[in-house]
């Protein structure tokens, strides 16, 4: 993530599902959320919907992150489809280079540091 970043990626949190395309083509898409600190919720914080939903590629050498029973696993674009489907409620920070999503790192929304 951080050579990403490096090289001039920028992110985005959001909800994700990827979508096949062809043989080897794949379409992500993100429903932007945004993790908002409250005193009202018993987590401290809340998933705002920034009612900004994104499509892009995903990238040729892209790699996805999953989180399995507590532990990071990398999953291949067919695997997070038929592991994770339509209703996947994991939050993902996911690295773009223009419009194409080179990383989908999954994060607990305690992590994000809001600003």
């Amino acid at each position: 993530s951080q050579q990403l970043l490096n090289d001039g990626a920028e992110t985005v949190l959001g909800l994700v599902t990827i979508e096949k395309q062809g043989e080897d083509s794949y379409k992500v898409n993100i429903a932007e959320r945004e993790v908002v600190p409250s005193s009202k919720y018993d987590e401290g914080y809340y998933l705002a919907d920034n009612n900004i939903n994104k499509t892009v590629d995903f990238g040729f050498d892209a790699r996805i992150a999953c989180i399995h029973d507590g532990k990071l696993e990398v999953e291949t674009p067919d695997e997070f489809i038929k592991n994770h489907g339509e209703d996947n409620q994991q939050l993902y920070t996911v690295y773009l280079m223009g419009e194409s999503a080179e990383l989908l790192l999954a994060t607990d929304p305690k992590d994000v540091q809001a600003e």
